[in-house]
């Protein structure tokens, strides 16, 4: 069980300003001094994984046991994604398995977008993940499933994603000149691997869970394109 588990970082939940991108000068100033600082790094890592920056369409994906950050783009001509980068994960709590009540220090697992940037986050910079969203809304505790789930700067993090005050500068520019929707997959592990089945015995109790997950991924990585994903009246993915 050990192998599954998180460090555990005993400091309280990550929080964040709420709203969007504050727009006033000492803001903008911020963050247009870090897009000049990494605008170029970000030109050198699109033209290496063979692609102009900037670019409309950005994906994450995350895997939770291998503390992995994936950049995934593609041109507008390109029907499929490319990987740009993997970022370390540097903070995060919780064990193998999703989110299911305030407080569990969980991140996360499903299929996610980013549906705010905020300059203004303790954290240096901080991009949040809709979470609760349709399937977690019927999945979790109904009066206090958590909120508030950010990828940020800093080494440390409760619940929450912490790149990295150099990574997160990189991904919120990233985000902010791509096209919305920004999709944001987390999975517990590389699910892909042959030692996916031996992880997974060691919580039996989110197997089901996890195989609704694993369509996704597979389609993803063998086609390097985007799954449509539904959810059921259950909460289940499809």
């Amino acid at each position: 069980m050990l192998r599954l588990l998180f460090l555990w970082v005993p400091i309280s939940l990550c929080v964040a300003v709420t709203g969007w991108a504050d727009s006033s000068p000492v803001q903008e100033d911020r963050v247009a001094i870090v897009r000049q600082r990494v605008t170029p790094i970000l030109v050198q890592r699109f033209a290496a994984a063979g692609l102009l920056y900037p670019v409309s369409a950005i994906f994450f994906r995350v895997h939770k046991m291998e503390r992995e950050f994936e950049l995934w783009a593609r041109n507008d001509n390109d029907g499929s994604y490319r990987l740009v980068q993997i970022y370390p994960i540097f903070g995060a709590s919780g064990h193998l398995g999703p989110k299911r009540r305030e407080g569990d220090c969980q991140v996360p697992e499903g299929f996610y977008q980013i549906d705010q940037l905020n300059p203004k986050s303790e954290f240096h910079l901080s991009l949040r993940i809709n979470y609760p969203n349709a399937a977690d809304q019927k999945k979790s505790d109904p009066v206090a499933p958590g909120s508030d789930i950010y990828v940020h700067g800093g080494q440390r993090s409760a619940g929450c994603l912490a790149l990295g005050d150099d990574a997160i500068e990189e991904i919120y520019i990233v985000a902010q000149d791509a096209t919305p929707p920004v999709l944001i997959n987390i999975f517990p592990a590389r699910m892909l691997d042959s030692g996916w089945p031996d992880q997974a015995k060691f919580s039996p109790d989110q197997i089901d869970f996890w195989n609704t997950l694993r369509p996704g991924y597979r389609f993803f990585s063998e086609h390097h394109q985007l799954p449509i994903v539904t959810v059921d009246p259950d909460g289940n993915y499809e």
